[in-house]
Protein backbone atom coordinates (compact mmCIF):
# COMPACT_ATOMS: atom_id res chain seq x y z
CA UNK A 1 0.00 0.00 0.00
CA UNK A 2 1.66 3.20 -1.05
CA UNK A 3 -0.92 6.21 -0.60
CA UNK A 4 -2.78 4.29 2.16
CA UNK A 5 -6.59 5.05 2.97
CA UNK A 6 -9.56 7.32 1.21
CA UNK A 7 -11.54 7.08 4.31
CA UNK A 8 -14.28 9.31 2.81
CA UNK A 9 -14.29 7.36 -0.65
CA UNK A 10 -14.13 4.18 1.21
CA UNK A 11 -10.98 2.93 -0.83
CA UNK A 12 -7.12 1.72 -0.72
CA UNK A 13 -4.98 3.76 -3.05
CA UNK A 14 -2.10 1.47 -4.39
CA UNK A 15 0.34 2.92 -6.57
CA UNK A 16 2.99 0.27 -7.89
CA UNK A 17 6.87 2.01 -8.27
CA UNK A 18 6.87 0.97 -12.02
CA UNK A 19 3.89 -0.36 -14.74
CA UNK A 20 2.56 -3.86 -13.89
CA UNK A 21 3.36 -4.80 -17.64
CA UNK A 22 5.99 -2.45 -19.13
CA UNK A 23 4.52 -1.93 -23.18
CA UNK A 24 5.83 0.29 -25.63
CA UNK A 25 3.51 2.92 -27.42
CA UNK A 26 3.10 1.09 -30.83
CA UNK A 27 2.19 -2.45 -28.35
CA UNK A 28 -0.62 -0.20 -26.63
CA UNK A 29 -1.70 1.26 -29.87
CA UNK A 30 -1.68 -2.61 -31.46
CA UNK A 31 -3.78 -3.76 -28.20
CA UNK A 32 -6.35 -1.27 -28.76
CA UNK A 33 -6.42 -1.74 -32.11
CA UNK A 34 -7.30 -5.51 -31.26
CA UNK A 35 -9.67 -4.52 -28.88
CA UNK A 36 -11.50 -2.16 -31.14
CA UNK A 37 -11.54 -5.55 -33.40
CA UNK A 38 -12.99 -7.92 -30.69
CA UNK A 39 -9.41 -9.22 -30.83
CA UNK A 40 -8.03 -10.68 -27.39
CA UNK A 41 -4.92 -10.06 -25.62
CA UNK A 42 -3.90 -13.51 -25.80
CA UNK A 43 -4.37 -13.22 -29.57
CA UNK A 44 -2.06 -10.15 -29.49
CA UNK A 45 0.63 -12.17 -27.78
CA UNK A 46 0.20 -15.51 -30.43
CA UNK A 47 0.60 -13.13 -33.09
CA UNK A 48 3.52 -11.18 -32.05
CA UNK A 49 5.27 -14.63 -30.84
CA UNK A 50 4.42 -15.58 -34.31
CA UNK A 51 6.35 -12.92 -35.74
CA UNK A 52 9.07 -13.47 -33.88
CA UNK A 53 9.34 -16.82 -34.28
CA UNK A 54 9.18 -16.09 -38.25
CA UNK A 55 12.11 -13.15 -38.22
CA UNK A 56 14.52 -15.90 -36.24
CA UNK A 57 13.85 -18.92 -38.90
CA UNK A 58 13.98 -16.51 -41.72
CA UNK A 59 16.85 -15.56 -40.63
CA UNK A 60 18.64 -18.57 -40.19
CA UNK A 61 17.28 -20.02 -43.51
CA UNK A 62 18.97 -16.77 -45.08
CA UNK A 63 22.10 -18.00 -43.36
CA UNK A 64 22.14 -21.28 -44.83
CA UNK A 65 21.24 -20.02 -48.38
CA UNK A 66 24.45 -18.16 -48.12
CA UNK A 67 26.37 -20.92 -46.41
CA UNK A 68 24.79 -24.26 -47.14
CA UNK A 69 27.79 -25.59 -44.95
CA UNK A 70 25.97 -24.68 -42.12
CA UNK A 71 23.18 -26.91 -42.65
CA UNK A 72 26.29 -29.71 -41.47
CA UNK A 73 26.92 -27.41 -37.79
CA UNK A 74 25.43 -29.05 -34.83
CA UNK A 75 24.88 -25.28 -33.57
CA UNK A 76 22.88 -23.98 -36.50
CA UNK A 77 20.96 -26.86 -36.42
CA UNK A 78 20.37 -26.25 -32.53
CA UNK A 79 19.51 -22.74 -33.19
CA UNK A 80 16.62 -24.36 -35.33
CA UNK A 81 15.32 -27.02 -33.21
CA UNK A 82 15.31 -24.40 -30.10
CA UNK A 83 13.65 -21.17 -32.34
CA UNK A 84 11.47 -24.12 -33.92
CA UNK A 85 10.29 -25.59 -30.16
CA UNK A 86 10.20 -22.17 -28.46
CA UNK A 87 8.61 -19.85 -30.79
CA UNK A 88 12.19 -18.07 -31.42
CA UNK A 89 12.69 -16.88 -27.88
Amino acid sequence: VYLGFDWDKGSLLIKPEEPLVTVSKEEIEAIQSSLRKGQSWHAYQLHKAGEEKRKVLTSLLESVLEDPSQAEDEEWREKVKHATLNGGS
